[in-house]
């Protein structure tokens, strides 16, 4: 899964195949292809393992532990990549 970040209001988008942007609006980003994304403005690209998710809720579903949750995969991505580029 692909997502935003924008560093001006905190906010993270996930990716779709239409244009989304942050609250504030100073980051944008977009599915080019099933693979490739293109983002813009502010924003700072990051993958997240779908896998890795489904895992962690399935995790916290069958063993609940009020004390701590559990940790999902996530990695700040170079500014372009294979599968993300920056746009203006």
């Amino acid at each position: 899964m692909k997502l935003i970040l924008c560093p001006r209001c905190d906010d993270v988008v996930r990716l779709r195949q239409y244009r989304r942007a942050c609250d504030c609006g100073a980051s944008w980003g977009q599915y080019t292809t099933p693979l490739m994304a293109h983002y813009g403005g502010e924003a700072i690209p990051l993958t997240m393992g779908n896998r890795s998710m489904v895992r962690a809720v399935s995790r916290v579903r069958h063993y609940p532990d009020p004390e701590r949750g559990e940790r999902i995969d996530t990695n700040v991505v170079a500014e372009t990549c294979r599968t993300f580029r920056r746009v203006e």
